[in-house]
């Protein structure tokens, strides 16, 4: 894994303590942060940011529920895309690559889609999408069991208006994952979205009309919590 080679290379480093390294994980990064952790006792903490606590699956069902309105879909049309998502998601298991997960997605749309989506070039952005082998895994991973391995200091934060890792779907389960672990803490920023901005809404379309990379109580937040953890002498602790 990419992010389990960088931090090996940090530690080679004079510059920097290998006691203090630790990873951020924003949205998909918030399942491959803790997956380096559980592997890995030597990391000093992790930040999940807007990190899934349940599989993705149920994250774009979420997701989808919640967004959908704001682009013009009525709830008809949302069962429908449910369904019909579902419906690929279940063809494409056990494909033995990704040109078969693609195909056979691609006969669910134009079979059973076909009144719902109306051009080739959506049928054919959908069923890409899906059928990636990234994203087939993701569909079936449930980040539980990988947050329950992780022993170091946790900080799972997500935006109040955050529309597409909704906080009352994936925070809970965070929490109850890592039960075991005495050291966690979980924040919901009023206010915030999936990019942790300062939003109206919290809709996709919102995201490149606010001027603000990162709201600075989300940079606040982060950093007073680190600061406890890696910079306090830890005999202290």
């Amino acid at each position: 894994m990419d992010t389990a080679a960088d931090v090996a290379f940090l530690r080679t480093r004079a510059d920097i303590d290998p006691a203090r390294i630790g990873l951020i994980g924003h949205s998909e990064g918030g399942i491959v942060a803790p997956k380096v952790a559980a592997k890995d006792p030597r990391i000093a903490f992790i930040v999940l940011m807007a990190g899934p606590g349940v599989p993705l699956s149920q994250v774009l069902a979420a997701q989808r529920a919640r967004l959908a309105p704001a682009m013009g879909q009525t709830p008809k049309q949302v069962r429908q895309t449910q369904a019909l998502t579902d419906r690929m998601v279940l063809a494409m298991r056990g494909s033995k690559d990704e040109a078969e997960a693609h195909a056979r997605a691609m006969k669910v749309i134009t079979g059973e889609g076909a009144d719902l989506i109306r051009s080739n070039e959506q049928a054919e952005a959908m069923a890409t999408t899906l059928s990636s082998k990234w994203m087939r895994d993701l569909f079936d991973y449930d980040p539980g069991p990988t947050l329950a391995k992780v022993k170091c200091p946790i900080l799972a934060l997500n935006g109040s208006k955050d529309g597409q890792v909704l906080p009352e779907q994936n925070l809970p389960p965070i929490r109850m994952a890592t039960k075991g672990n005495p050291d966690v803490t979980l924040v919901e920023l009023p206010g915030l979205n999936h990019l942790f901005q300062t939003a109206k809404t919290g809709a996709l379309g919102e995201y490149a009309d606010i001027e603000e990379t990162v709201a600075p109580v989300a940079l606040d937040t982060m950093a007073d919590w680190i600061r406890r953890r890696v910079l306090i002498d830890r005999t202290a602790r």
